[in-house]
């Protein structure tokens, strides 16, 4: 008896162990397929998919405990239920259920407890509810809940705490709100809530801390606000908020203080206040507000004081000033203020010292002055345009007058009498009041005793003179003399130094000090130490539909960067035809010709 009983444990240890030595991957497409599935498959289950047309249910596959692999139960149009997987409970790969047109509810998986990938349930068209899932706790990739025309709500993921992918919850018609979800507390990508078109508040989410990719909310047709995410305090990634036409605040953002890309709110019609965006301090993209419609100022944004990209405020009806950006020192990218037609005054963007980029101020209507961008360090301006604003008179102020009197990258146009020309500015009474120093040139030049710096001012104001910095990158400057000033002068004075121990090209820049240690910079100037044999020319910056390139070497490579240094055009040699730019988006461009970079705007 002893030795029978030997020989049965035995027996049953091998097959157990040739099951875990092998992985048998199933593709079953048909109803017969799955009535004669093993009831105790020899092998472990590898892959699993289910996809048939006559496939009406999954009763020959209740032996299935464990699949190794990917779980698919796609394209079965008779299949209702799921009720056949009723003793699995884990499924080692990613889960996908879709196209699955009659599919009603995932019953069947009420035991399944662990989903070691994705789970993607989508375009099920008559699925109603999704409660069975309720055993689960962690999903270590991503969840997609799309396209499903009859979902009413998410309950079912009730114990879900962690998503260390992606979630996308779109397109879902009558999905009235995100119950199921409140225990989910992280996202560890991105999380995007859109095209609900009866989806009204995020009341599920408040156990949600952080999102560890970007966020995105648009296209909810009835969502008024952002209820729900009141602990959500730090998305890693962009946030964009757009094309939610009944959204009328953003309460439930409260806690949010960080935005580590791009913040893009744009094309919310109904939105009248940004203010519990109150304790964001810190923004490191893009700042983008546009096509907000019935949005009156920018108040909740007072905590930012660096914003690491541009800015750009655009097409906002309603909007009449910039008081909620009074705490910005610094935006570390262009700065376009367009198309806002009842906006009177920039004074919130009086802390403003720098940015990095062109400065377009356009098409706004009833703006008569420039009062709130006195403090900006004109040499941080790239490109200056102020263009097109019907009542803008005033553009006196200092950043302007400096920017206007020390370079030539501008353009001036369209603009109410008194700013409609370089001329008319820096002519102006402000503008002379504004400028201690009138400075006339700033040239360099390289020669045998090094580089001779030299400039030209036509006045002075309590000027106590000018400390001349170099610099080899055009980015971190030294000091290399001071000299002194004319206290107060209406004379032409001439300035000069020579650089002994030039780069093999230098950056200069003047720091100019008054009597009273205010500062102002001029322009930066550069100067090879090798000039180059044949000079390049470009031409007309800005450009518009075409850019003329002269240069005695044509056999020159070039290369054309946009504001974020992706190539949009190079070659080997230089084009025997004007460059076409009429196909390159609005904005600052980087052209390299050889050794030679230009800084070119694209104006068409």
């Amino acid at each position: 008896m002893k030795f029978k009983l030997l020989l049965f444990t035995l027996f049953v240890n091998c097959s157990y162990l040739k099951a875990q030595n092998c992985s048998t991957d199933y593709v079953l497409t048909s109803q017969q397929s799955i009535d004669d599935f093993p009831k105790t498959p020899d092998c472990a289950i590898g892959n699993l998919k289910i996809s048939g047309a006559d496939i009406t249910n999954l009763d020959g596959l209740s032996g299935i405990k464990e699949i190794n692999g990917y779980l698919d139960i796609s394209i079965n149009p008779l299949l209702t239920n799921v009720n056949g997987l009723s003793g699995l409970t884990k499924v080692s790969g990613y889960i996908e259920i879709s196209n699955n047109k009659s599919l009603v509810s995932l019953a069947g998986l009420e035991s399944l407890a662990i989903a070691g990938n994705s789970i993607k349930l989508a375009n099920n068209a008559a699925l109603k509810s999704i409660s069975a899932l309720s055993k689960l706790t962690t999903i270590k990739s991503s969840l997609e809940i799309s396209k499903n025309d009859v979902l009413p709500n998410l309950n079912g993921f009730g114990a879900l705490a962690q998503v260390f992918g992606y979630v996308e919850i779109s397109q879902n018609p009558l999905l009235t709100s995100l119950s199921g979800l409140e225990s989910l507390q992280m996202v560890g990508g991105n999380l995007r809530i859109a095209e609900n078109n009866v989806l009204k508040s995020f009341s599920s989410l408040d156990s949600l801390t952080n999102i560890n990719g970007f966020l995105e909310i648009s296209n909810n047709a009835v969502l008024k606000n952002m209820q729900g995410l009141s602990r959500l305090s730090k998305v890693l990634g962009y946030i964009n908020i757009n094309n939610n036409p009944l959204l009328v605040d953003l309460s439930g953002l409260e806690s949010l203080t960080s935005a580590g890309g791009n913040l893009r709110i744009a094309a919310n019609d109904a939105l009248k206040s940004i203010a519990s965006l109150q304790k964001l301090t810190t923004i490191n993209g893009l700042l983008s507000i546009g096509r907000n419609a019935s949005l009156p100022d920018l108040h909740g944004l007072e905590g930012i004081n660096a914003i690491n990209s541009a800015v750009a405020i655009a097409a906002n009806d309603s909007l009449k000033n910039l008081d909620g950006l009074s705490g910005v020192t610094y935006i570390g990218g262009f700065v376009y203020i367009g198309r806002n037609p009842a906006l009177t005054s920039l004074a919130g963007l009086n802390k403003l010292t720098t940015i990095s980029g062109y400065l377009n101020i356009e098409d706004n209507d009833a703006l008569t002055n420039l009062a709130g961008l006195d403090n900006i360090n004109n040499s941080s301006i790239e490109f200056l345009q102020i263009k097109d604003n019907d009542q803008l008179a005033i553009c006196g102020v200092k950043s302007i007058c400096q920017f206007l009197t020390s370079g030539t990258n501008y353009n001036l146009e369209g603009n109410a009498p008194g700013c409609a020309s370089q001329t008319e500015v820096a002519s102006s009474s402000s503008c002379q009041t504004a400028l201690p120093v009138d400075l006339v040139s700033f040239t360099g030049k390289s020669s045998v005793e090094g580089n001779i710096v030299s400039w030209q001012t036509a006045s002075e104001t309590n000027n106590a003179g000018f400390l001349l910095e170099k610099s080899s990158d055009a980015r971190t400057f030294e000091e290399l003399a001071f000299l002194k000033g004319q206290g107060n002068s209406r004379q032409l004075y001439h300035y000069r130094f020579a650089d002994p121990n030039p780069f093999e090209i230098t950056y200069y820049r003047l720091r100019q000090t008054d009597l009273d240690n205010a500062i102002t910079y001029s322009r930066i100037i550069s100067v090879k130490q090798n000039a180059a044999q044949h000079a390049v020319k470009i031409f007309p910056n800005p450009a518009n539909g075409e850019l003329f390139i002269e240069a005695e070497n044509r056999n020159l490579a070039y290369s054309i960067r946009n504001n974020n240094g992706i190539t949009v055009k190079e070659a080997a040699v230089l084009p025997a035809k004007p460059l076409d730019t009429s196909e390159l988006e609005n904005g600052l461009y980087l052209i390299t010709i050889g050794s030679e970079v230009f800084r070119v705007i694209i104006s068409n």
